[in-house]
Formats: C-alpha cells, structure tokens, sequence
C-alpha cells in the first residue's frame, strides 16, 4: 500500500519536472518534439513569448502543491523524493543530524514550496528548518496562503539584503531562466551560506549560450545552457568549491542541436564554503 502510494506520488513529480526542465516528450502520435529551439550568444536575442508569472502557471503551480501536501499528510504513505529532488532532503537530513539546530534554507525560483513539502516530510526533525522562497509576486501571493499556519516557510519577491546564519542556498531547475545568472550568484554568495546546491542544472562541457524552450504551451522561454566550468569559477570567485558534482537522472532531448551544443543530461551540483585559514 505505501509503495504504491509512492509510485504515484512520484510520478507526479516526475511529470511536473518533465514539463519545468523540458525533457523529452512526444505528441500523440508517438513523434518526438523538440524541447528548445535556436542558439543564440545573448539572452535577450530569443524570441520569448510567456513566463512564469501570469495566472495560469500561478493557479497550476499551487493545484500541484496542495496535492503534494496532501499526499505527504497520509501517515500511511512515504513522500515520493525521486531522484535529483532527494539531494536536497539528503543534506538537510544529514545535517539536521549532525547537530545543526536551525537549518535555514534559500531557495531560489522554489514556486510554493514544494521542495520544502518533500524536505519536511522525509526528515526526522523537520522543526528544524527555516524556508525562504524567492519567487514572482503572484506566486509568494499564492504560496504566503497555502502555508499561512506554517511560520516556518517565509516568501519575498526579491534576495534578501541579509540572512545571518544561512545554511544552504538551493537552485532546483531555475537558474538557466535567470538573463544575469553571474551576477545572481555572486548575490547569493554574498549572503555567505555554508552550502550551495544546484539541482537539475542545464550545464555540461559545452559553450554557454541561450535558446528557447518550447515545452509549456503558448509559451518560447529564454534559456540558458551553461559552460560548467564557468559555473565553477564564478562560486570559486566567492570561495566556493565544488564538493559533490554528479549527473542528473533526466535527459535533454537536444537532438536537434549540433553535437558541440548538446549536455545530455542535466546535473547536480553542491559548493561548500572555503573555510580561511
């Protein structure tokens, strides 16, 4: 009963992932869509139609949240952590257990919290966390009322300028949205968190450059594929470095692409801070 429950709870997951990060899919007729379109060297040279910020997405983005909410509420069922979005619950979890009494948690482009859901329910001692979820207005809106008895879940429309004491600062398939990611991670550093992770991350050992994805209807998003090594040397800049670096467990359907422009598969990446000495 509990495993079956899972196996459902987790492929919903797995279908919202499918259409967030734009991995394979086909229509009706078994023929295979091309997720992205176009190379391009500047963000602001796609052709973009749509974003995350318009009712629809809203009204989506907090269905599946209430479902995954009352899903992981079931005493009789275990929260359906898949694959990448386990990395997260894995470190807190370790973490909570090492000794770290307040776990507080940044998570950029985090919709309503979802990973925060997932985290919570898998851990032994969830009262240790703190969630900040930065977000569009209309989502920390939306999400502010979804978790409204929960103080432990905090949202802003924009970085907060300080966060003393902040643990981990988590991207999950949101940084290739963001035109300036450099300087959003320098940002982010800034804060100086002890960890940052970077979940299902369109990187690889490929050029950086832009394009379009087209998996979410009536919509063309600018989207970053990046040179992981620049990834690496924009944390190392802030004295991060890399302690965990794997590849993720969806592909990238990039068939369309020249070979030189294609990643595969997604990864996941985990800096820790360098301690001065």
């Amino acid at each position: 009963m509990i495993v079956t429950a899972a196996k459902r709870l987790a492929a919903r997951v797995v279908r919202w992932t499918a259409r967030k990060l734009g991995m394979r899919v086909s229509d009706n007729v078994g023929r295979v869509r091309f997720n992205w379109q176009g190379v391009y060297e500047r963000f602001a040279d796609v052709p973009a139609q749509g974003g995350f910020d318009d009712e629809v997405w809203a009204r989506e983005t907090h269905q599946y949240t209430e479902r995954i909410m009352q899903e992981c509420a079931k005493a009789d069922r275990l929260p359906a952590l898949v694959d990448d979005n386990a990395l997260l619950a894995m470190l807190l979890a370790v973490s909570s257990e090492a000794g770290a009494s307040r776990l507080r948690v940044l998570d950029f482009g985090g919709g309503m919290g979802m990973s925060y859901v997932l985290s919570a329910a898998s851990m032994s001692r969830p009262e240790a966390l703190e969630y900040h979820i930065v977000e569009n207005p209309r989502i920390c809106q939306e999400g502010a009322k979804v978790f409204s008895a929960d103080k432990r879940v905090h949202f802003h429309e924009r970085i907060p300028e300080t966060l003393p004491d902040l643990h981990l600062v988590y991207i999950n398939s949101a940084l290739q949205y963001v035109e300036d990611y450099r300087s959003l991670l320098r940002t982010l550093c800034a804060l100086s968190p002890r960890f940052v992770l970077l979940a299902r991350c369109s990187a690889g050992n490929i050029p950086t450059y832009a394009t379009a994805q087209v998996t979410l209807p009536g919509k063309r998003l600018p989207y970053w594929f990046i040179d992981i090594h620049e990834l690496v040397s924009i944390l190392a800049e802030s004295d991060y470095a890399p302690h965990f670096t794997a590849r993720g467990s969806y592909p990238l359907n990039q068939s369309n692409f020249e070979e030189r422009y294609r990643v595969g598969f997604a990864c996941n990446l985990l800096f820790a801070r360098v301690r001065k000495r």
